[in-house]
């Protein structure tokens, strides 16, 4: 397993995935790089929750940091329970 890893880069220059009309919002198919500002899914209640970023991404799994403390999360979380935070 490839591990990439940073403190807080700020790369958000990543090509993003297409993502469907609905809400313009999807979980990411392709890679988001360190230090992108993202939203995980909530696996108590499937609801999106803000505050995180990528601390380190391997080919399947992202591991993520809590903006609020820094504190790097020690799960790993699927591709498809991550997405970019919305512009808003």
């Amino acid at each position: 397993m490839t591990v990439k890893s940073s403190n807080m880069s700020t790369d958000h220059d990543s090509p993003t995935a297409e993502r469907p009309a609905s809400d313009g919002r999807s979980p990411e198919r392709t890679s988001l790089p360190v230090g992108t500002s993202v939203e995980v899914r909530s696996r108590f209640d499937r609801r999106w929750a803000r505050g995180f970023s990528i601390a380190a991404v391997t080919t399947d799994a992202y591991q993520l940091r809590r903006v609020s403390d820094g504190s790097v999360l020690p799960a790993w979380f699927p591709r498809d329970e991550i997405r970019r935070t919305a512009l808003n």
